[in-house]
């Protein structure tokens, strides 16, 4: 497997019966490295479709998105890009942390923005940001947006995606008051 998107337009096809059909397709990653699936569009026209490759290759990085969103929301994940602009496209790069603030997985993106790096998965959060993981948290888990440098001097903004370990987090870092604290807080004030 190439593990690149993949175009077969008409007679290249091994099979003559298919000379009359183009197919387009994109592999899907699981954010850990492993093939989690294929998106192929397939049609009956001979025309080379640029368009239609364009956009198997987007929908892929969504789905990849996706699955990394829904399918760690037990974990820390970090959007990141190096224009903050961008946190809210198809292009930002996912970084799920491990409990003890490894790389658990990564975006093909990710890894892009983060090339030079050797092995990223089990690669320490400090090992690659000039900051260590507890010194952010804060500000990530109340929502901020930060501007980060990595071991190379690339800068990036990043932020954290709200799902369940964030949540934790943020309530770990900013302990709920009963509304008895908060009166008695009222009063002292």
């Amino acid at each position: 497997s190439t593990q690149r998107p993949a175009q077969v337009y008409g007679g290249e096809h091994f099979l003559r019966v298919h000379s009359d059909v183009s197919c387009i397709s994109a592999p899907i990653f699981d954010g850990r490295g492993s093939l989690a699936g294929v998106l192929d569009a397939s049609s009956g026209s001979s025309v080379r479709q640029q368009h239609t490759a364009a956009l198997v290759q987007m929908s892929a990085s969504n789905i990849e998105n996706c699955l990394i969103r829904s399918g760690y929301a037990d974990n820390i994940v970090i959007q990141f890009h190096p224009r903050p602009e961008y946190l809210s496209t198809l292009s930002v790069g996912m970084l799920v942390l491990s409990e003890d603030n490894k790389v658990f997985a990564i975006n093909r993106k990710g890894a892009v923005y983060l090339t030079g790096f050797q092995n990223l998965l089990g690669t320490h959060f400090s090992d690659i940001f000039e900051t260590d993981f507890e010194s952010v948290s804060g500000q990530l888990a109340r929502g901020e947006t930060l501007r980060v440098r990595d071991r190379f001097g690339s800068a990036v903004s990043m932020r954290c995606v709200a799902n369940r370990a964030s949540f934790s987090m943020a309530r770990q870092i900013t302990p709920t008051r009963t509304p008895a604290q908060a009166q008695a807080s009222k009063e002292k004030n």
